[in-house]
């Protein structure tokens, strides 16, 4: 079974890219957020996950790191009715922040599964209920202990600002996790972030 690949990216699509090593080329897909951090031509490192279905048949899913993999298949493993593609759509939304995402599974915190990660109020019930129990093992980058708590506390009040000044609850979601993916100062203010997030939505 394959469990991690390095090499170079032959080719790069929407979800999925063709890494070569040793003279073989390998199709992987990945979420969006990793997709975004690849580029074509470029050396990479992958954790690989099999994945099989009667219809599709084998699969390898990528990601960045061991972190990354472990979520995928809790993801796949524990949520009713989850195949892999399903789990790697949740995945893209829980790399906003680990820790707060493992915070509010532990916490049973559905409004937070909903404002910070964009989840239904259905699968928030269906997240918590199934990893309440085995989420508490699950490893958390250095990074996410560092960043992810300063915003969290005030994100609900950055996104409710953002749809208020016209903008969509969907593109305030994406302005505000690409700023928090920017930014580790842990001392940042609210206007700062509303403010960093404006840029991103006005294209600035």
């Amino acid at each position: 079974m394959i469990a991690y690949i390095k090499g170079k990216v032959i080719e790069l699509g929407s979800s999925k890219i063709i890494i070569e090593t040793s003279g073989i080329g390998y199709e992987v897909f990945l979420c969006e957020n990793d997709i975004s951090k690849i580029s074509a031509g470029a050396q990479t490192e992958l954790y690989i996950s099999t994945s099989f279905s009667m219809y599709e048949g084998e699969k390898l899913y990528g990601f960045l790191s061991a972190e990354e993999k472990e979520i995928f298949e809790l993801l796949e493993n524990f949520i009713p009715n989850t195949g892999a593609k399903k789990a790697m759509e949740y995945l893209n939304k829980i790399l906003k922040s680990v820790s707060d995402f493992k915070k509010a599974i532990l916490n049973e915190d559905e409004k937070m599964l909903k404002n910070l990660f964009g989840f239904t109020p259905k699968t928030s019930k269906k997240l918590i209920v199934s990893l309440k129990d085995k989420i508490d093992g699950l490893r958390i980058s250095d990074k996410e202990r560092y960043t992810s708590p300063v915003f969290s506390s005030y994100y609900e009040t950055a996104l409710n600002a953002l749809i208020g000044l016209g903008y969509k609850s969907g593109e305030s979601r994406a302005a505000l996790a690409m700023v928090m993916e920017e930014n580790t100062d842990k001392n940042i203010k609210i206007e700062d972030v509303i403010k960093l997030s404006l840029k991103k939505l006005s294209g600035v």
